[in-house]
């Protein structure tokens, strides 16, 4: 079993080979890479021999230290910019970059949102949403088929939002039946929308379930808190994951110490506790 956690927990809060080098030490071996995530970064606008060399930069520091880059995170804005076709096909450009981007790193997945045509918490035109994103979600698997990179639909924590729920994502990546569409499951997303975890994996099911981002919260808002600090039945979690056969990354979306209100000596205490205290439940 192999274990990672979101790159800003360590790669965007110290140098690079710092932010490795700790991670390592903290007993990871994958992690989840976040710099596509963020569409107005340099990546984007780099041209793309700039863009793979970067990348790969990355990938031979990660390798060095043993650290699988296990998945990506796709770009995305909040508020989003789906409404017309001129802005999706933008996201498309900027998405299909961050799959080339993704194979270069070396990373089998990437993680996206849905498109939110109507705003992330509107219920309007349910259908219309569904076929924007059957039709984006499709090309974008084709686009990853082409590079060897997996696309992971996830699950989103806004209550109005048609397309959301862990048993609404399962079901429209079944729809697309695409062997490069699979769907990552969010933790702290499924527990805002008042659903367990362990309930969601079985929602998922095994064939489907393919990447995690793994956090807890108390059910009101996306916190992003360690395991532990909110209400998840996390040992009912893990017992699903075997149940369906799940053999990922157990990936985490959460830092410590978020509001750097911590002293460094305390801070790396604290970011050892968080593999610490979940790696005893896969033993």
């Amino acid at each position: 079993m192999k274990f990672g956690i979101e790159s800003a927990a360590y790669l965007e809060r110290y140098p690079f080979l710092e932010g490795v080098e700790k991670m390592a030490r903290h007993g990871y071996d994958a992690v989840d890479y976040g710099y596509f995530a963020k569409i107005n970064l340099p990546f984007f606008r780099q041209d793309e021999d700039a863009f793979r060399s970067e990348i790969e930069r990355h990938r031979d520091i990660l390798g060095a230290f043993h650290i699988e880059p296990s998945q990506t995170h796709g770009p995305w804005t909040n508020p989003p910019v789906d409404s017309t076709p001129e802005e999706r096909e933008e996201r498309f450009r900027v998405m299909s970059k961050a799959v080339r981007g993704s194979a270069y790193l070396g990373a089998k997945y990437m993680v996206i949102h849905q498109l939110m045509p109507f705003g992330n918490n509107s219920p309007e035109s349910p259908d219309a949403v569904y076929e924007i994103n059957l039709d984006f979600m499709y090309r974008l698997a084709e686009y990853g088929k082409e590079w060897g990179v997996i696309v992971c639909l996830e699950n989103m924590p806004f209550r109005r939002l048609p397309m959301a729920r862990p048993d609404e994502v399962a079901a429209f990546v079944r729809t697309v039946n695409h062997k490069h569409l699979k769907v990552c499951l969010d933790t702290g997303h499924a527990l805002v929308r008042g659903i367990q975890p362990a309930e969601a994996v079985r929602m998922t099911g095994g064939d489907l379930l393919a990447t995690l981002h793994i956090h807890d919260n108390d059910g009101t808002s996306d916190a992003h808190r360690p395991v532990g600090e909110g209400i998840m039945d996390f040992p009912l979690f893990v017992k699903a994951l075997d149940e369906i056969g799940y053999r990922g990354v157990i990936s985490l979306e959460t830092m410590a110490d978020r509001e750097n209100a911590l002293s460094p000596e305390v801070r790396d205490i604290a970011e050892r506790q968080l593999l610490q205290s979940i790696q005893p439940f896969f033993k």
